[in-house]
């Protein structure tokens, strides 16, 4: 009897396995009366079949313990498979693991960085959100202050991208500009940093740490390698979303196997954004638990405040849309509660969404919106 192939991709892979394991219980079931006189005993050895105290159906070809040969993540390798029922479900469950795992790891091999898909945009990985942005700096409603200085370091660099840093040493620190937006959540962050790319005229890479970040050794620093590459190449400004979580201070990391991982891709991103002569923005709420070797590859760190009151008043005005429903809401009111930004617009397209699917309601409260920003100010305590 000739043993069936095994296939190589993952879900033939299950369904063979699945098929194999139904044979051998069907064949067994069909000899569970009259088994040992139909079938006796063949005497088998150790590494031919089944010993003389197990059964055997004829014409069935049980598992042997001699090497077979498997095509996982396609390279043909060989394991050693047992005989016994319980074995041999123990044994393919081990072969689907080896399977996924070895697709991954090739996947990771050949640069993939969303760990499966190695389709790209225009060179950049697809798991990342690359786009273009829609919003001008002077759009973003933060401090006059704040506004100035991003444009003077957005101003230096285009006028003088040989050194965008104060002290003048552009072949120590490298040509390019690094800065660090961090403040409170929904203060601005990330989408100011969009509109950077804006005023740049290129387009945005917008990068969390779960694109990153893999279970395997080497698989991370591949994809930052891959990130930076082709940001050289495009010109695309590099926006690291939340980067406590990809940069966090080697000094405090766990011990072991999950802490040397952990400090291997922080230094490995250190390294790039150093030696990136293209724009890097980091943005996060964590700014003290950022590895301490961060400052020096940083031109700037800007601090986004929570908004003041007019500041406030603005984004009401802004997200309080359409009018029709807004008409008899006291915006001024709502502008006195310390709400953030991004807390403002969860609120107003909450209460907007709220007459939407209430066909009676036709226009929003007061009263109401004011409700929806106390239970907001509760969640955020």
């Amino acid at each position: 009897m000739v043993t069936p192939p095994v296939p190589s991709d993952e879900r033939a892979v299950v369904r063979f396995l699945i098929n194999r394991l139904k044979t051998l219980h069907d064949a067994r079931d069909g000899v569970s009366v009259g088994h040992d006189a139909e079938c006796g005993d063949h005497g088998a050895d150790e590494t031919d079949g089944p010993t003389s105290s197990e059964r055997r159906v004829p014409g069935f070809e049980y598992p042997s313990t001699t090497y077979s040969e498997f095509s996982v993540g396609g390279e043909t390798t060989t394991a050693q498979v047992p005989r016994d029922d319980r074995a041999l479900i123990a044994f393919l469950i081990e072969r689907l693991k080896d399977v996924g795992d070895a697709q991954q790891r090739a996947s990771a091999a050949k640069g993939s960085i969303s760990g499966g898909r190695a389709d790209t945009e225009n060179g950049v990985p697809s798991s990342f959100e690359r786009g273009d942005p829609e919003i001008e700096l002077k759009s973003v409603i933060l401090p006059e202050s704040l506004s100035k200085r991003i444009a003077h370091r957005l101003t230096a660099r285009e006028q003088n991208p040989e050194d965008s840093g104060a002290d003048g040493f552009a072949a120590r620190r490298r040509r390019g500009l690094k800065l660090l937006f961090w403040g409170e959540p929904g203060t601005g962050k990330t989408l100011a940093a969009m509109a950077c790319a804006k005023e740049l005229s290129a387009k945005y890479v917008l990068v969390g740490s779960g694109e990153i970040e893999d279970r395997y050794v080497g698989v991370a620093e591949e994809r930052l390698t891959r990130l930076f590459r082709e940001a050289s190449r495009t010109g695309d400004v590099i926006i690291l979303d939340e980067c406590d979580s990809l940069i966090a201070s080697r000094a405090v990391m766990m011990d072991g196997t999950t802490g040397t991982l952990m400090a291997a891709t922080v230094n490995h991103l250190l390294r790039c954004i150093e030696q990136h002569e293209g724009v890097v923005i980091l943005t996060t709420n964590r700014r003290p638990v950022l590895d301490i070797a961060l400052k020096r590859r940083i031109d700037d760190a800007l601090e986004f405040p929570m908004p003041a009151y007019e500041q406030r008043l603005e984004i009401w005005r802004l997200h309080a849309r359409p009018y029709g429903i807004w008409q008899h809401v006291n915006l001024i009111l709502c502008a006195c509660f310390p709400l953030s930004g991004g807390a403002i617009q969860k609120v107003a397209s909450a209460m907007t969404e709220l007459v939407n699917i209430e066909p009676r309601r036709r226009h929003l409260s007061t009263q109401a919106v004011v409700e929806a920003i106390h239970i907001e100010l509760s969640e955020s305590l």
